[in-house]
């Protein structure tokens, strides 16, 4: 019985890993998408608005902090002592916070986008 548990545990752990390493690189491709559609948003021939750069940008973070928070709430699933998990409730913590952070400026850009009072540092 003993060996069939330690089966099941390996197999747990090693499946966790495999879908950190999946959700991480998933979050990493994320990032690397939204930048390039915020560069090419920035990039256009016409006048480019850097409120709706920094909204594609705002999105894509957010959704990579999303995988990236998912990797790390997997990761607990190997965490063997009370100095891990401490470390890894902090690096949630932060990402959590930089995922609110990401959204309450989001909210002011679609706001501002709304409203029309759209300061475009570019016109000058």
């Amino acid at each position: 019985m003993s060996a069939v548990i330690e089966l099941l545990e390996g197999v747990l752990l090693t499946g966790s890993r495999t879908a950190v390493v999946f959700l991480e690189l998933a979050g990493g491709m994320i990032v690397l998408v939204g930048a390039l559609a915020g560069l090419r948003l920035l990039l256009r021939p016409h006048q480019p608005n850097p409120v709706k750069v920094r909204l594609a940008l705002a999105q894509s973070l957010k959704l990579a902090l999303e995988f990236y928070l998912a990797a790390e709430i997997l990761k607990t699933v190997a965490l063997r002592s009370l100095e891990d998990f401490s470390i890894t409730g902090l690096i949630i913590g932060l990402r959590i916070i930089m995922t609110v952070l990401i959204h309450w400026e989001e909210r002011h850009d679609r706001q501002e986008l709304a409203s029309g009072q759209v300061s475009n540092p570019f016109e000058r």
